[in-house]
């Protein structure tokens, strides 16, 4: 959340904690996946549709990655220190 209020107000450091938080996601996103996979057929066995139910309730985690190539092509300089 600080990490947003620096980046909205054009901070230096608010840009590299978004960088950060976001690259924390994914890293956090992946760990997620291996837990859901690993034992997914006993896991889902009585789920009708398990694929389409997950990525429908996963969508909302996926969604921050959008952030991380705009976050890696603005201009560094333009943030105040």
């Amino acid at each position: 959340c600080a990490a947003a209020i620096g980046f909205l107000q054009m901070k230096r450091w608010g840009h590299q904690w978004m960088i950060i938080t976001c690259w924390m996601g994914v890293l956090i996103w992946c760990l997620y996946v291996f837990n859901m996979t690993l034992y997914a057929d006993v896991r889902y066995e009585g789920v009708v549709f398990p694929v389409i139910g997950w990525w429908l309730y996963d969508i909302f985690y996926i969604t921050p990655f959008l952030a991380i190539p705009y976050l890696h092509t603005v201009n560094r300089e333009i943030f105040s220190d």
